[in-house]
């Protein structure tokens, strides 16, 4: 039973990695867009029992209402932890509403934001912080054999429900629409661990 959400709040980004899990922007397999504060209300009505809910993107801090999804995310879904996924990049500009989280992951890419953002949190919520290394998985050799821990986090963006928390970054993933009895459905579902952008497949060897 899936119980953990990774829901993306927007797929704009201010980075341009070229191993971007969710291939933004280059190759997106969505559009860039921020999700209208009407489809967290719609999506807080089905989604319910949670135990993780991850506020995700895209960058979610770029998110125009970002202070509002911080203050009312906990009411809105009631999850026992309320995590932000981020870079850092408009973190210290939030520095008011970051306390709203019980985590904070940060991935660590080696630039002034980041590093502004790790030694923020490290100063006044440093039992909050969480850090990342980025993971940079060649294109030529991604692709998973089996499932791996992240099955059990289900991912949320732009009306679809993608059986793992990669799903809407990999084109052509299977995905079921927000509807009650979406876990059910979900389950019905193949993992696209063959093309997922953390799998690592074996190199192809010349003959």
């Amino acid at each position: 039973m899936v119980n953990c959400l990774s829901l993306l709040v927007t797929t704009y980004c201010n980075r341009q990695c070229p191993e971007c899990c969710f291939r933004i922007p280059t190759h997106a397999t969505m559009p860039a867009r921020h999700e209208p504060w009407e489809a967290f209300e719609r999506a807080a009505s089905i989604f319910t029992d949670l135990h993780w809910l991850f506020v995700a993107g895209g960058e979610p801090t770029l998110h125009p209402e970002f202070s509002r999804i911080a203050r009312e995310f906990r009411r809105l879904f009631e999850p026992e932890r309320l995590i932000l996924t981020t870079n850092g990049a408009r973190l210290v500009e939030h520095a008011d509403v970051i306390d709203c989280f019980d985590e904070v992951r940060i991935t660590n890419f080696d630039d002034p934001r980041s590093h502004e953002a790790i030694a923020w949190m490290q100063a006044q919520l440093p039992d909050k912080l969480r850090v990342w290394e980025p993971v940079h998985v060649p294109m030529t050799h991604r692709g998973g054999t089996s499932p791996c821990d992240r099955r059990t986090i289900a991912a949320y963006a732009q009306g679809r429900i993608f059986p793992c928390c990669e799903g809407p970054g990999i084109p052509g993933a299977a995905s079921v629409p927000l509807a009650p009895g979406w876990a059910q459905s979900l389950e019905q579902l193949h993992l696209p661990c063959a093309d997922c952008p953390f799998g690592c497949a074996a190199p192809q060897v010349a003959a």
